[in-house]
């Protein structure tokens, strides 16, 4: 009888430890089972970069020889944060990477091209690739412009029509505004857009301070974002990758509606 249980224990023992030496997800499972889904943001001196890989299999990606980088016109490279998943609903800010003004060896402009390496432990390399859509320039208003919005329309001007991909908020820590939880785009105020739009006029006094602000001077800022799809590596079971510039200007609202006195 003992006999039998150490042999059934060095069977499990045999189990375990191959198991573990050899049960490597990452080399084990193809790139054809695995989607990518990168969002990045743009403006003229910085990036915002996130990208997951997930599958419907039990992938965790757990070489230490997978690396994944941001490559700038085939030029630039920087060295970008992994969120591995099998949830196709995730977190951004988990795994987003900044690049700042700092780090960059040239302003962006519009139509430069930002490519995604994932360098795989098996030794494949994919690249999936974007290019960066059109800045707008803000016409009005002008930057640090004082609006007195108790008596006064905001009008907000810009040089490039709307598409069905342009999107505009306002932010400010003092306005009244919408939170989001790991997106930053889904914050603020939001404004619905029509394709050929070049200019929103938000009436006076419709436009509220946070409860919690004292004073009567507001810090905003207007962005405009322009969405385009790039290409995933076509290795990839599929996935997408959005990529946005990102044009603000900034200006300062005063005697805004109260909230404590609607």
């Amino acid at each position: 009888m003992n006999h039998l249980i150490k042999l059934s224990s060095l069977s499990i023992l045999i189990v375990l430890t191959g198991c573990d030496s050899n049960d490597n997800p990452s080399t084990k499972y193809p790139e054809q089972l695995i989607f990518q889904n990168i969002d990045i943001t743009v403006t003229h001196n910085s990036i915002n970069a996130t990208s997951a890989y997930f599958s419907n299999d039990v992938i965790y990606f757990s070489s230490p020889d997978e690396q994944q980088l941001l490559s700038i016109n085939n030029n630039q490279q920087f060295s970008l944060n992994i969120k591995r998943t099998q949830e196709n609903d995730y977190h951004l800010k988990d795994y987003t990477t900044y690049i700042s003004v700092e780090q960059l060896s040239s302003s962006l402009q519009a139509g430069d091209e930002l490519t995604v390496i994932f360098n795989r432990s098996t030794g494949s390399v994919l690249a999936s690739s974007a290019q960066i859509p059109a800045f707008s320039q803000f016409l009005a208003p002008i930057s640090a412009q004082v609006i007195d919005h108790s008596t006064t329309d905001l009008s907000i001007e810009w040089d490039l029509a709307a598409t069905d991909n342009t999107k505009l908020y306002l932010r400010g820590e003092c306005l009244n505004q919408n939170f989001s939880i790991g997106n930053d785009e889904l914050a603020g105020l939001p404004y619905e857009l029509i394709a050929g739009q070049t200019s929103l006029l938000i009436p006076m006094n419709t436009i509220s301070r946070a409860y919690w602000v004292d004073g009567d001077n507001c810090t905003v800022s207007a962005n405009l974002y322009q969405k385009s799809t790039g290409t995933i590596d076509p290795d990839f079971a599929g996935g997408r990758y959005y990529i946005k510039s990102d044009s603000s200007i900034s200006f300062t609202l005063t005697n805004l509606k109260d909230t404590n006195n609607d």
